[in-house]
């Protein structure tokens, strides 16, 4: 009998025992919810250390909610925990069978997905665009393309695409900074428009256009110094580093209307240091690494990822028509003003080719051509070359020229349009 008494009170005791320590973890575990707040987090995880989108502010204050409750229920309900976990012990075996099961099952999905699956996200925008190792940093710039690259785009639509860089770092042919033949010179500044994203090299307007010029008797030679993502402050940048070596008789830029967006060459260097580090958040982490993820998120959401590009393209140039209110227009002004003295300095011509967005056709959205009207008022005062695309693209089938699900970047149809354009008004205004 004493026996027992003893094995009841031993058994008591180790009961009390587990319910403190259980009462301690919860304790642990609220204190963890209390100061896992998107501060912490951002000091913590976050790469900028800055966390502006909502949506991962309001799922960090959503799992912060969700373990302040667990550890709030493992304090107060211990001995449910204990029947919990007893129930579990039982069930061991089962539960390892279908945990086995489930991750088998998707090591097979993912293996799948990945030998057979295009992501449809990667080839509806040129973000999806991308090549990493195209490029390297650059003090100035931020970064430049890697000299003598060879690759090809990524994604279903464009994987067999090639993109081939020179010695100079140049989508082009080779070119000597010294012409030895009398020949025109165009120098040809621009982003990824003028660079030729998801376009074979012989598909870019410079390239349609160089070759149309000299067919029709044309002694000229285009130098295509197009870098994706470069924004005015960089070709501007560009040119009294590398682009004056060549000296042109023309300097041609492709503007697009986000080129007045500032830029930080020590940030971009940054990022260029850590191309592989994936963008903060669980969801971005589970983009960046699972197809099984993206297939599942496809299948729930695919049929809006066309209104899901519109809405991002119409964000997007809503907040670039906005800068021409600001302070970026004046120092985008300020620079073109500086670049087009020592032009004129040199007796070298300067023509500004604006490519226009989709949101400002009158046959898409109508947003109204302020940022042009800008452009050309500034132009005409300081007796630069402006041709306006805006008219000659907006027509009733302009999908059909622009690359899917993008406002911005001409296909192969929509460059030979505008070579076309480009090479009337060139003959028209007697520049070349």
């Amino acid at each position: 009998m004493q026996n027992f008494k003893k094995k009841v009170m031993l058994i008591n005791f180790i009961m009390l025992e587990s319910v403190r320590r259980i009462k301690f973890v919860g304790v642990l575990i609220i204190l963890f919810a209390l100061v896992a707040n998107p501060s912490f987090v951002e000091k913590l995880f976050s790469p900028d250390k800055n966390i502006e989108s909502l949506s991962n502010i309001f799922m960090i204050v959503l799992i912060e909610s969700v373990i302040f409750l667990v550890g709030l229920t493992v304090y107060l309900k211990p001995q449910l925990l204990i029947r919990v976990w007893k129930d579990v012990l039982k069930l061991r075996n089962e539960l390892w069978l279908v945990m086995a099961t489930i991750l088998i099952c998707f090591v097979i999905l993912e293996v799948g997905l990945r030998l057979f699956w295009q992501d449809p996200f990667a080839v509806y925008s040129p973000t999806g665009l991308y090549i990493p190792s195209l490029y390297m940093p650059d003090a100035t710039k931020g970064y430049k393309h890697q000299p003598n690259f060879h690759g090809n785009f990524p994604g279903k639509l464009y994987k067999d695409i090639n993109v081939q860089i020179n010695s100079k770092g140049l989508r082009d042919y080779e070119h000597n900074y010294l012409s030895f033949i009398n020949r025109t010179r165009i120098l040809a500044l621009g982003d990824s428009v003028t660079f030729g994203v998801g376009l074979k090299y012989e598909d870019t307007y410079l390239s349609e256009l160089e070759e149309k010029l000299l067919n029709e008797g044309y002694n000229i030679e285009i130098i295509k110094a197009g870098v994706s993502g470069y924004e005015f402050d960089q070709q501007y940048a560009y040119f009294f580093e590398e682009g004056y070596k060549y000296s042109p008789d023309i300097v041609m830029i492709g503007v697009v209307l986000n080129d007045v967006l500032g830029t930080d060459p020590e940030k971009l260097q940054k990022a260029m240091s850590r191309p592989n580090e994936p963008n903060f958040g669980v969801e971005q982490f589970f983009k960046n690494n699972y197809k099984t993820y993206k297939f599942i998120y496809f299948l729930f959401s695919g049929q809006n990822i066309k209104k899901v590009r519109e809405d991002d393209n119409d964000y997007y140039f809503e907040q670039v028509y906005k800068l021409y209110d600001g302070d970026a227009w004046e120092r985008y002004k300020s620079k073109l003003m500086s670049l087009n003295s020592y032009l004129k300095d040199n007796n070298i011509k300067l023509v500004l080719i604006i490519f226009p967005f989709t949101q400002q056709f009158k046959n898409s959205k109508g947003y109204g051509r302020t940022p042009q009207a800008k452009i050309v008022e500034v132009s005409k005062l300081n007796n630069i070359t402006v041709i306006d695309l805006l008219d000659y693209l907006d027509v009733d089938y302009y999908p059909t020229i622009y690359l899917p699900y993008d406002s911005a970047h001409l296909n192969a149809k929509g460059n030979n349009i505008a070579k076309e354009i480009i090479y009337y008004e060139l003959l028209n205004r007697k520049i070349i």
